[in-house]
């Protein structure tokens, strides 16, 4: 009986050596740009990124500048999306193709997905660059908000580990908190 318990409070311990090496993992981060706060990963670099079709808290999970990176925009009120999911399977497939005009561009239409316990309006692009064979997935992710909706976007490769992408972006939207 004294072995079967010290045993449970060795493994009630372990699981809580694991639990707080799991949080120690993400830091706050605020990004005062946008007004909001959310939490990256410990490592991470991040950056803010202002150019058309890529606006917002960038998080880079490997080379600063390129993908795997996690982004997250919280548009202001005057700026909500009217219809997002046209948006989504029109005119952002359409801005993808006027900007990368070599690359093939290929989608999964907009619905319903739960990340970070929230239910955003996706849509997942894959863009195919023939020349130098090379496939990057964009999820495309919208919360619609009140006070004006948050975008966040995933980018990512094949090669990329898709675990760790999609780790980091529930994480932020679980985490967002307007200031």
């Amino acid at each position: 009986m004294k072995k079967t318990m010290s045993i449970l409070l060795i493994l009630a311990l372990v699981c809580g050596c694991a639990i707080a090496l799991a949080d120690s993992e993400w830091t706050d981060y605020h990004c005062e740009k946008d007004g909001f706060s959310t939490k990256i990963p410990l490592n991470a670099l991040t950056d803010y990124r202002d150019e058309k079709g890529m606006v917002g808290m960038i998080t880079y999970l490997k080379v600063p500048g390129f993908p795997p990176f996690v982004m997250a925009h919280r548009r202001p009120a005057e700026g909500k999306f009217k219809n997002p999911q046209g948006y989504l399977n029109n005119t952002y497939r359409e801005f993808l193709e006027k900007k990368y005009p070599n690359d093939s561009v290929g989608i999964n239409p907009a619905k319903t997905r739960e990340i970070g316990g929230k239910e955003l309006i996706g849509a997942l692009y894959t863009l195919y660059n023939k020349e130098y064979d090379l496939t990057t997935y964009q999820l495309q992710l919208i919360e619609i908000r009140d006070g004006g909706d948050v975008e966040y976007i995933a980018m990512y490769s094949p090669e990329d580990d898709e675990e760790t992408v999609m780790k980091t972006l529930d994480t932020i939207v679980a985490n967002y908190r307007e200031d």
